[in-house]
């Protein structure tokens, strides 16, 4: 009975990575359409060619081939790629200008922010990003934002909402299962003007008054 249990336990185990290893594994891969972000130094106390002035340091936007283009040598391929193999692959390309840099390669996904911000449009950003730090990217909320309204879209649909929370103790995008492609949407809030209540007094008033007429 004992060793029933254990092989059911050994079961679960297995299917459980089974099933979530491909994911993880191409969740940590670079994808057409997304960003990479380049961070590279060295000694400084090391003699030789400044790393700074190679322009390495940067962010990369991947193209529809998979690849991306690098000061000095050029189209790199990236797609299909970790950040540990891409680093190391730099790290060979560059070699024949200064041996001894170290790289480190982040992954960035392309997501929207829209509605009531001050700069609405895409970014590149990290997964570890928090919701706060990416609307301050996109200039922070302005003056009508329903920051109690905050969600998430995927292809049309809603898989997110009610983020207020998430907002206030800066959660990751990471925790919050945002992907590439998603889009953040903040609304504003809604105004009733005056004028708008008159209009629609009218309106209300001259229907009242047709229904009257048509049933006399």
């Amino acid at each position: 009975m004992h060793l029933w249990r254990s092989m059911k336990r050994c079961s679960v185990v297995v299917l459980f990575f089974a099933v979530t290893a491909p994911a993880l594994w191409a969740q940590n891969q670079f994808q057409r359409g997304d960003g990479v972000r380049v961070a590279v130094w060295r000694d400084p106390s090391r003699e030789g060619i400044n790393i700074q002035g190679l322009g390495i340091t940067g962010d990369y936007t991947i193209d529809s081939r998979g690849n991306i283009q690098m000061p000095l040598v050029g189209e790199m391929r990236v797609v299909g790629s970790t950040p540990e193999g891409l680093a190391t692959s730099i790290k060979e390309k560059y070699a024949a200008y200064i041996s001894d840099m170290i790289v480190i390669c982040y992954p960035l996904i392309r997501i929207s922010v829209l509605g009531a911000v001050q700069k609405p449009g895409s970014y590149f950003i990290e997964r570890r990003t928090t919701l706060w730090e990416l609307i301050e990217i996109a200039g922070g909320l302005d003056g009508q934002a329903n920051i109690q309204k905050i969600h998430i879209q995927r292809s049309g649909k809603t898989v997110a909402k009610d983020l207020m929370s998430g907002y206030e103790k800066a959660t990751s995008l990471e925790e919050l299962r945002v992907q590439s492609g998603d889009q953040v949407l903040i609304p504003g809030q809604s105004r009733i003007t005056m004028r708008t209540i008159i209009e629609v007094t009218r309106f209300a008033l001259g229907l009242a008054t047709f229904v009257i007429v048509q049933t006399k």
